[in-house]
């Protein structure tokens, strides 16, 4: 019976609320803020943590429900969530990066017309936790086999986190309906291309009214568009990616992978360095290719 399965609609509903749950694992998991900010929770019949601070979930609500607008509009191709080092170079250290694939044409999408249950391909309610919960698990045991991020003195290393968005391909420009609508927003960041935008930071501004703007090179993942995509340090064997799960979520696909970035094991090698009376006893080319790391 169609009620047996998600509509359109729905399935974006389940998706947005599944990356929010992972926006918020994140930031515990890789110690982003202090774990005391952070509540054990149900979801998807297994624990999560959610994070307690009003500003943080309120931003994150924000990058949310600008995000489940595109995915409406079929116009996302790819979304990062970045840990970078809270400094004024704000250094990225690790991206979460959630492939997204629609199995409709995007003149298909009802966008703002009538929702519909697809006749083929859906997701049965029954199994939404199921898919979910296995996403949340692979998510949670990344911990396994990402190298810990630096937090040794005098080396100590402060986090902070961006949200990123790939468009596909001739896709527009990411404008939320309260950017349409006339909220206004500050851009900090310089332009950079196109398909690469960043959550600008919400301090209210008459002049730009627009949330994302274009990401910095080296916190995007780029390729041609055909292939998974590697960040500026590609061509450094100190760059790892590892795969963390896939998702057929009836009409959309997801794939979760993290990679880890060069500037992350040089930040280990100084700090074990520091720690050995000067000899970097960490090889930074060492520990590679284990559960997909270093090959893209």
């Amino acid at each position: 019976m169609a009620d047996d399965y998600l509509s359109f609609k729905e399935t974006v509903r389940a998706m947005r609320d599944f990356l929010e749950t992972s926006f918020h694992t994140v930031l515990y998991i890789r110690q982003v803020y202090p774990p005391v900010l952070f509540q054990q929770v149900r979801k998807y019949g297994c624990p999560v943590w959610q994070c307690r601070a009003e500003p943080v979930c309120e931003y994150l609500g924000r990058v949310i429900n600008c995000i489940d607008e595109e995915l409406e509009k079929g116009s996302i191709r790819r979304v990062m969530l970045v840990v970078r080092e809270a400094t004024p170079e704000a250094t990225p250290l690790e991206r979460f990066v959630f492939d997204l694939e629609w199995y409709i044409k995007q003149q298909d999408m009802p966008k703002d017309g009538p929702d519909f249950v697809p006749a083929t391909n859906g997701v049965a309610r029954k199994h939404v936790d199921d898919l979910f919960r296995a996403g949340m698990v692979k998510l949670n045991m990344s911990t396994s086999y990402l190298k810990p991020i630096p937090s040794g003195k005098p080396h100590h290393t402060a986090l902070t986190f961006a949200v990123l968005l790939e468009m596909a391909q001739d896709a527009p420009m990411p404008m939320s309906k309260a950017a349409q609508a006339g909220v206004c927003f500050t851009s900090l960041r310089a332009y950079f291309r196109p398909k690469h935008m960043l959550l600008s930071d919400f301090l209210p501004r008459q002049d730009v009214p627009v949330e994302w703007i274009p990401a910095e090179r080296r916190d995007a993942m780029e390729d041609d568009g055909s292939g998974p995509g590697r960040g500026h340090t590609a061509a450094s064997q100190d760059s790892t990616i590892s795969p963390i799960e896939g998702i057929r979520f009836g009409l959309l696909g997801l794939d979760m992978a993290v990679e880890e970035m060069a500037e992350k094991f040089l930040e280990l090698a100084a700090t074990t360095g520091s720690s050995s009376g000067g000899r970097a006893e960490v090889r930074t080319s060492a520990a590679r290719d284990r559960k997909g790391k270093g090959r893209a």
